[in-house]
């Protein structure tokens, strides 16, 4: 697998505007840990 991945992140609290994309680097699992590679991933919105 690659040592990287691309990550949503957010810094600050806010819209959705302040999610960004970045680039983020995998470590190794650990004893007992596993790494998986997924293609797609489910997000739930907050209701207000």
């Amino acid at each position: 697998m690659s040592n990287t991945t691309r990550a949503i992140r957010i810094h600050e609290t806010g819209a959705p505007e302040v999610m960004r994309w970045e680039e983020v680097s995998l470590s190794e699992p650990g004893s007992g840990e596993v790494q998986l590679r997924h293609t797609a991933v489910g997000l739930n919105f907050y209701r207000y």
